[in-house]
């Protein structure tokens, strides 16, 4: 009796004993992640007054960053990726001897091809022969790169071998306009006591010429280079160095002739009396942009050009004006460096010429017709130049028919065409947003009205010659592309 009563408190005890020491320890955890809330409440407290935190917790060294090379079809296996993962030597000696080091230190199989098969199905032989001394400890990748600049070769890992190729085949897209183009224009001035003044211009465009003759400059034998017009590609065999001058060729091109450049033209027909007027109506358009010499340019044969910000004034409110007469507005989106036409003509058809002729006692009369053509034709190249600026080259030449007048002679009647020109040839290099104004071109203008006051008393004929100037604008801007956007 006596040992159980003993056996029961000493079960009592032990168990008082171990839920005190439970307790001790919840309270132990407890004091434990109030302390690490505080510390990182306190933390967060310095951090948001911008006060340098400072933690206490042991550092050992300091981090080691291996130099890597780029990667070239797989990656390279890791072991041989470290600080350490191959250390190799090379004291004068050639591209061969680097390449069985390789696979001594890593088991990994490395090729060097030579031969190569041209776009003429010749066979060319470029060999590697550059010796070298090189003492490399780290990284496979790095040591790769390294010995591929000095030897001019590209190096590629398929996952089982490394394979160093001293000649490389690129093709690349270039953006250029199929084929060629010819623009030739013909101006005839005035003609007075056996004197006459012509302008006759002409410009050829052939963009394909242009990077074959650079391109010829960069690949020289061995290597070599075929375009494709058609498919606009430009193939390249060649080194690694050959490539890189390649790649600065086609990116110069791409630049050019990758470009999309909007064009606005707005031709302004206006009364000379009212040019104040009209002037009014482009300085009163927008305070965006600045105007300088408008007036001399508008009064006189002159140029002005309005700053960028211009295109926030619209041709067709301005043409609202009470002081212009007639407007014509053309808008394109043009290649750099390609022609684009634009014709707004009306064709009237006119008797030429008669002629009677009797057979058998029968006359007969034939009517020889011809055709004039009137309206507006404009024909412009723009470029883009240096520093993203726009050289537009622009031809406009307008006609306008002013009648038909009648000659008769032994009773047979033909039509004589009364027509008025204006020719206009410009080199402008502008920024884009910039806005050309040229002015000057001025010819009498005939209107008529009839006015039906009265339809007892007939009405009345009114009409009028005004002298008309034509003002043209100008306004290219270069447009994004999706890859700008981005």
């Amino acid at each position: 009796m006596r040992r159980l009563l003993q056996s029961s408190a000493a079960l009592a005890l032990v168990l008082a004993l171990s839920a005190c020491e439970t307790i001790d320890q919840a309270d132990q955890q407890i004091n434990e992640a109030a302390r690490l809330t505080n510390e990182q409440a306190a933390r967060l407290a310095a951090a948001q007054r911008g006060e340098v935190q400072i933690v206490d917790r042991p550092y050992f060294g300091e981090a080691v960053r291996v130099p890597l090379g780029e990667t070239r079809g797989q990656p390279i296996p890791r072991e041989f990726e470290a600080a350490k993962g191959v250390d190799i030597e090379l004291r004068n000696e050639g591209i061969n001897v680097f390449a069985d080091k390789v696979t001594t230190a890593t088991g990994i199989p490395v090729n060097i091809r030579t031969v190569y098969t041209s776009e003429n199905w010749n066979s060319v032989d470029v060999r590697a022969g550059a010796s070298m001394r090189l003492h490399h400890v780290g990284a496979l990748s790095r040591a790769l790169d390294i010995v591929a600049s000095r030897t001019d070769t590209v190096w590629h890992y398929d996952g089982k071998a490394i394979t160093f190729d001293t000649m490389v085949r690129t093709s690349y897209q270039i953006p250029l306009p199929t084929g060629s183009s010819s623009f030739s224009s013909s101006v005839n001035g005035l003609q007075a006591g056996g004197s006459s003044v012509s302008l006759t211009r002409g410009v050829e465009l052939d963009p394909w010429g242009e990077i074959e003759n650079r391109l010829a400059a960069v690949v020289a034998p061995p290597a070599e280079f075929q375009l494709n017009r058609n498919a606009g590609t430009v193939t390249v065999l060649g080194q690694p160095s050959v490539q890189k001058e390649v790649e600065r060729v086609v990116d110069e091109f791409k630049a050019i002739y990758g470009a999309r450049i909007g064009l606005e033209i707005g031709i302004f027909f206006v009364d000379s009396e009212k040019l104040s007027q009209f002037e009014g109506g482009i300085e009163g358009a927008g305070s965006n942009y600045s105007v300088s010499g408008l007036a001399t340019a508008l009064s006189g044969n002159g140029v002005a050009t309005l700053s960028r910000g211009a295109e926030t004034l619209s041709f067709r409110a301005l043409a609202q004006n009470e002081a212009v007469v007639d407007f014509r507005q053309a808008s394109t989106i043009a290649q750099s460096g390609v022609w684009s036409p634009t014709v707004i003509k009306n064709t009237t058809n006119y008797v030429s010429g008669t002629e009677t002729s009797t057979t058998d006692g029968v006359t007969s009369t034939s009517i020889t017709t011809g055709s004039i053509d009137s309206g507006l034709s404009i024909h412009a190249l723009p470029r883009i130049v240096n520093n993203g600026k726009i050289h537009l080259n622009l031809t406009l030449l307008q006609s306008s028919l002013n009648g038909l007048d009648e000659f008769t002679s032994s009773n047979s009647t033909v039509q004589l065409p009364s027509v008025d020109e204006r020719a206009l040839q410009n080199d402008a290099i502008l920024s884009p947003g910039e806005t050309l104004v040229l002015a000057g071109y001025e010819q009498e203008y005939a209107t008529r009205a009839v006015r039906r006051n009265n339809l007892f008393l007939g009405g009345s004929n009114d009409a009028e010659i005004r002298k008309v100037r034509m003002i043209v604008l100008v306004r290219p801007a270069i447009l994004p592309t999706v890859e700008d956007r981005r």
